[in-house]
């Protein structure tokens, strides 16, 4: 079910979410507030005639700005702000805080380009995401460019030793330990 971020009880339903989220894990910087694939905006007739990046980094902004008060930092994907992608919302990132974490992974879907090079110029902090290191392609110089703060590896499969070996993970857990750490 899709969310309208401009219902007036939105955030009366999803602050409370979000705080007890915070409650049971206790975050010491970083909440990671998703905002990925977001396929579906401004449907809704209070929203219709806003431009999608402005209704994305209205959402963000507000987020944002409640982790900030409890002390924390925010975290997201960053594929709706990559001009790379089917989406509207890419303008957004010229407006957003700059001490949001951007994790980026669409770098997948485009491995002739280095899209993270469309969120650094802003400022942004940069982790891959979703890092299949087994095919990232040029790393050897992608993850030294000055913002890039590592990587994030995603498994998508059960989290046992024969899953991990059987889909690859494995290989990608050390190699990307290899990319990163060396």
């Amino acid at each position: 079910r899709d969310l309208c971020p401009r219902h007036p009880e939105y955030y009366d339903y999803l602050l409370p979410i979000v705080d007890e989220v915070i409650s049971v894990i206790r975050p010491e910087r970083f909440v990671h507030m998703g905002h990925d694939e977001v396929y579906q905006l401004g449907l809704c007739p209070r929203c219709q005639k806003i431009p999608e990046d402005v209704l994305f980094e209205q959402d963000i902004l507000a987020l944002h700005g409640h982790l900030k008060e409890k002390g924390l930092r925010m975290m997201i994907w960053s594929d709706m702000l990559q001009p790379v992608s089917k989406y509207k919302s890419w303008p957004a990132a010229e407006r957003l805080p700059r001490d949001i974490v951007m994790l980026d992974f669409i770098w997948y879907f485009h491995l002739d380009k280095d899209t993270e090079d469309n969120l650094l110029p802003h400022g942004f902090k940069v982790a891959i995401g979703n890092l299949y290191s087994s095919h990232y392609p040029r790393y050897e110089k992608r993850i030294k460019k000055e913002g890039i703060i590592g990587g994030q590896l995603s498994f998508w499969t059960e989290v046992s030793e024969k899953c991990l070996q059987q889909e690859g993970k494995l290989y990608d857990l050390f190699m990307t330990a290899q990319m990163l750490w060396s």
